[in-house]
């Protein structure tokens, strides 16, 4: 297939409904579970979130100006922490974090699971592996005047090519696609702004299996790479990326 001729029918990742007081699913090596979680809640479970929250996040939370934003982060960080502690059997309140060299978040005295957490909007998405490092990313499209501006500041040149042979009105998705790719590969690494986001390359066909092909120009450097990129809400897209071979990534959706 060529570029020109890309199908706007994204990948998807299906997401099985599973209520807020559910057992959580176990972890099992060889999967990832996405979780996709609505942050936009009931005062009522908010309130219970918030007290499973250290003070630290409590202040965070509250000194965000906005009570949409204060909502959203205790309702994404509350949810981590509850689904967290169902995995290992412990309580939400128990847990605590510490920040990686470039600042992400792990479990404190804990070797695994692994987990990350991305949002956007009205919307969050958590990824948690017992088996390595994992990123995730989640973006809410809006027009972009300055796309291509954005691609060539930040883009491998391989991938500025690719996104130039479409047909402008498949440029937005691809965009997107390759943004949340991107993103999610360079958080799996821990580097955060730190990472130099034209030194990989990665697959932009929105409806193409995702991949990682070539880091530092190398394609062997970006075997065992695993991607899973998808919209899980419409006028959204998403990536989950690990390094692991022959990963199955499984989907929920907190209802």
């Amino acid at each position: 297939m060529r570029l020109t001729e890309m199908t706007t029918v994204p990948p998807q990742l299906a997401f099985e409904p599973v209520g807020l007081d559910a057992v959580a699913p176990g972890l099992t090596s060889g999967e990832v579970q996405v979780w996709l979680l609505p942050l936009n809640g009931p005062p009522v479970a908010l309130a219970r979130l918030m007290e499973t929250l250290d003070p630290e996040e409590q202040a965070r939370a509250e000194r965000l100006g906005r009570r949409v934003d204060q909502q959203a982060f205790v309702a994404a960080h509350g949810l981590t922490r509850l689904l967290l502690a169902r995995a290992l059997g412990a309580e939400p309140a128990e847990l605590r974090f510490q920040t990686g060299p470039h600042g992400k978040p792990r479990l404190s005295g804990r070797t695994m699971p692994w987990f990350n957490l991305a949002h956007s909007g009205e919307w969050a998405l958590l990824a948690i592996s017992p088996d390595a490092e994992v990123g995730v990313d989640l973006e809410e499209m809006r027009d972009l005047p300055d796309l291509e501006n954005v691609a060539t500041a930040h883009f491998a040149p391989g991938e500025l090519a690719a996104l130039a042979r479409l047909d402008p009105a498949l440029r937005r998705d691809a965009f997107y696609a390759c943004w949340t790719r991107k993103e999610a590969h360079v958080k799996a690494l821990g580097l955060g702004l730190l990472a130099e986001l034209d030194r990989f390359e990665v697959s932009l066909d929105p409806g193409a299996a995702p991949a990682v092909l070539s880091i530092d120009g190398s394609a062997k450097a970006a075997e065992g790479w695993q991607l899973c990129a998808f919209q899980p809400v419409a006028g959204f897209w998403a990536c989950v990326a690990i390094e692991w071979p022959h990963v199955a990534f499984r989907g929920f959706r907190l209802a």
